[in-house]
């Protein structure tokens, strides 16, 4: 008999997985905490093929016995230097930045987006955290080094568009990111909480690849840990509810599925625990939290939003729109 949860907050978040097969701890959390969606990294995919598509498999039976339902399972399959299936096994993919640079981009780009869907299918996974949809800047001798579509914001809509429709057409869930676009960074969000000064115009400039992706019917749309001094001046996007609500959702019409980046990243990490991060950006209109490393911190963010649930702080309608926008997904790509 399917085993029911006590934590309903579990379907909420994105969980990694410690090894190559479906381990003690991951069954636990599947099976006591209802978490139902997961990320896959290199760690899991050193085996090849067959044990990463074994994998999945098992995920998706532990999950479907203790009844809740078929998980996503997700995967940054970007091309170029972020490629969780790689060489030796899997065929080395050309970056956005290389396609963006083709003598024809937008046929580069669906191509890409084939292939990956193709790879990814074969394995059991449904959702890529790709495309980046951030501008070429500062950030991309850095942290996003060889992974932006362009320097142009129109260029990148184009090459997104595409990017998106091609891969939901191929039964992959696209998740357009780093929101509202960390092209202009100066740090790696994965070690600091950069702060962003440019004016309001040109912010509104890197608006306009994720306003593409919307119009396009981009499955979900993933935030940064970044500040954004002209939009919400002391408040990172993974807690901003001018990001999230006024401008994404209000704004720019976004009725899918709103994530955080990693909450146990060094912007995150530095400046309060994951649990509390999770539940702030709860509070500012998120749907999904990724949480990529740690089964205590998993346990412990569920629990922190589940009791938030309970005890009111958060309204049982805004858990329920969360849920709801999390279940159309998974009825769109997870069956």
């Amino acid at each position: 008999m399917p085993t029911k949860t006590h934590y309903p907050c579990g379907s909420l978040i994105i969980a990694g997985i410690p090894g190559t097969t479906l381990d003690r701890e991951t069954a636990k959390l599947i099976r006591q905490y209802g978490v139902g969606n997961f990320i896959i990294f290199k760690r899991n995919a050193q085996k090849g093929h067959e044990a990463l598509k074994n994998l999945c498999e098992s995920l998706k039976e532990a999950c479907l016995a203790a009844g809740i339902g078929t998980p996503i399972i997700s995967v940054d399959q970007e091309g170029g230097t972020v490629q969780r299936l790689n060489k030796p096994f899997w065929k080395k993919l050309p970056s956005a930045q290389e396609a963006g640079e083709a003598p024809d981009p937008e046929t580069a780009t669906a191509a890409l987006a084939v292939e990956t869907a193709e790879m990814l299918r074969q394995v059991g996974i449904n959702m890529n955290m790709a495309p980046v949809l951030d501008v070429a800047g500062p950030a991309s001798d850095g942290v996003l080094k060889g992974r932006c579509f362009g320097d142009n914001p129109s260029d990148v809509a184009a090459a997104g568009t595409v990017y998106i429709n091609t891969l939901q057409e191929n039964g992959i869930a696209a998740v357009a990111k780093h929101f509202p676009g960390i092209g202009l960074v100066q740090e790696d969000p994965h070690m600091h909480r950069p702060v962003v000064e440019a004016d309001q115009i040109t912010i509104q400039e890197n608006l306009v690849p994720f306003q593409h992706a919307v119009n396009s019917g981009v499955s979900s749309v993933m935030t940064s840990h970044v500040i954004f001094q002209h939009l919400d001046k002391d408040v990172p996007a993974s807690f901003s509810a001018i990001i999230a609500q006024k401008i994404l959702r209000e704004q720019m019409g976004f009725d899918g599925v709103l994530m955080t980046d990693d909450l146990e990243m060094g912007g995150i990490t530095r400046y309060g625990s994951v649990e509390e991060s999770a539940l702030r950006a709860l509070v500012a209109g998120h749907d999904m939290f990724l949480v990529c490393h740690s089964p205590e911190l998993i346990k412990a963010t569920v629990k922190v939003l589940d009791d938030a649930c309970k005890s009111k702080k958060i309204s049982t309608a805004r858990l329920e729109t969360s849920l709801l926008r999390v279940s159309m997904l998974k009825e769109r790509f997870c069956q």
